[in-house]
Order: structure tokens, then C-alpha cells, then sequence
């Protein structure tokens, strides 16, 4: 009886892992592909994707970047091939950053500075105005609630800029780099495989597979 029971909490377990992960995907921009290397340390930037029962709940931190430098641009993809309509709810956590544009419409819309398309770009203030108080600096913290589109989910987010010679999960752009602060530096999160499931996740796939591996084994040995 005890070894049903570790089979079921093992399904149970990877129903619960199987769960979060699809409900949230993360990407770390730590990999510099064009320009100079901001300051901080890597990661720099950070973007998750939340499903919510509103929407999908996007949120941006630049918790390893430091000085003076600030992002002026956050792209990313989407499997759906067509975000038309996708309408947003932003939202400054902290820092007066300032979202200046919202671009989504058809795939590969959005052209980066390093020549990759994506689906879904996102700009915010370059204007030094009051020290730049309206720039993404550093430290700042924003959400974007995406909403609009009926199979919208933070998994959709998981797909490729094109062309393929230039195949990046999401791309940013960081301005202000160097002692002149004249740098600039565009950035991508791990340019393998799609993300692994966060390390809580990855425990309970582990000891799912644990209880899964014991029942076998005493089954076998019955």
C-alpha cells in the first residue's frame, strides 16, 4: 500500500511541476551580442511571463544593472503568429520609467537594431529630461498586463526571433554604457535551448520521478 502511495504522490507531484511550469516562463538577459558590455553584473535584465486569469502579466526588472545605464527597448516573440489586438495594462512598480511605445501586431512586425524580428516590442524613454528620472533604469521595476488575444499564454512567449541566422528568445537594448555613457548594448537571454524549469520546479520533477522509480522497482521485485 505504501508504494501506491509514492506512486501516487509521484503523479502528483508531476501533475504539480507540470503545472508551474507551463503557468510561468522567465528569461534572463545575460549574453551581449552586439556593442559594449553594460555595467552590473549578468544577468542585467530579467523578463517573466505570468499566466493570470486576466491575462498574461509581464514583468521586467533590471535588478543586475548598475550606473548610469538604462534599457530603451525590450522585444520578444510569439508562436501565435498574429498578436492583433493585443491590447496592455502598464503599470510602474518602481522607477518613473516611461513606456513610450507598444508595438504587436503581425509576426516578425518589429525590426531590432541588431536586424532580428519579433512580435512584440516595447520602448520606453531615452530624453535626459530631470537626469533622465523617466529612463528604465537599474533597479526599476515594471508590469505589463497583456491581454485581448483568447490563446494568449506565457508559454506562447517561448519561441525564435527570425531570420534564423538570428534566432533569439527576446532581445533589449541598454543605452548610457561606458565612462562617457555613449555606449550602448544589445543583449538576449541564453541563446540555447528554451528555458528549463526554475530550480522548485525542477525539485518536484525530481522527486516525481523518485516515487515513480520505487514503485517500479518493488513492482519488479514482486
Amino acid at each position: 500500500m505504501k508504494y501506491l502511495r509514492a506512486l501516487i504522490l509521484g503523479v502528483a507531484l508531476l501533475s504539480t511541476a507540470t503545472a508551474a511550469q507551463a503557468a510561468t516562463l522567465t528569461f534572463d538577459f545575460e549574453h551581449v551580442i552586439s556593442g559594449d558590455t553594460p555595467e552590473g553584473t549578468p544577468p542585467w535584465l530579467s523578463a517573466t511571463f505570468t499566466d493570470t486569469s486576466e491575462g498574461v502579466l509581464l514583468t521586467l526588472a533590471a535588478a543586475g544593472l548598475t550606473g548610469q545605464d538604462f534599457i530603451t527597448e525590450w522585444n520578444f516573440n510569439n508562436t501565435l503568429g498574429d498578436l492583433t489586438g493585443l491590447d496592455y495594462l502598464y503599470t510602474n512598480v518602481t522607477g518613473v520609467t516611461e513606456l513610450t511605445s507598444f508595438s504587436a501586431g503581425l509576426n516578425d512586425a518589429v525590426l531590432a537594431g541588431t536586424g532580428a524580428r519579433y512580435d512584440l516590442g516595447l520602448r520606453f524613454a531615452t530624453a535626459n529630461n530631470q537626469g533622465g528620472v523617466n529612463r528604465f533604469m537599474g533597479g526599476d521595476l515594471a508590469t505589463i498586463l497583456l491581454f485581448g488575444l483568447d490563446d494568449l499564454t506565457a508559454e506562447s512567449f517561448n519561441a525564435l526571433s527570425s531570420p534564423a541566422s538570428k534566432a533569439y528568445l527576446a532581445e533589449a537594448k541598454i543605452q548610457g554604457v561606458g565612462s562617457n555613457a555613449l555606449g550602448s548594448s544589445w543583449i538576449v537571454p541564453d541563446p540555447g535551448p528554451a528555458p528549463v524549469p526554475e530550480p522548485g520546479t525542477m525539485i518536484l520533477l525530481g522527486a516525481g520521478a523518485f516515487g515513480l522509480a520505487i514503485y517500479g522497482k518493488r513492482r519488479k521485485n514482486a
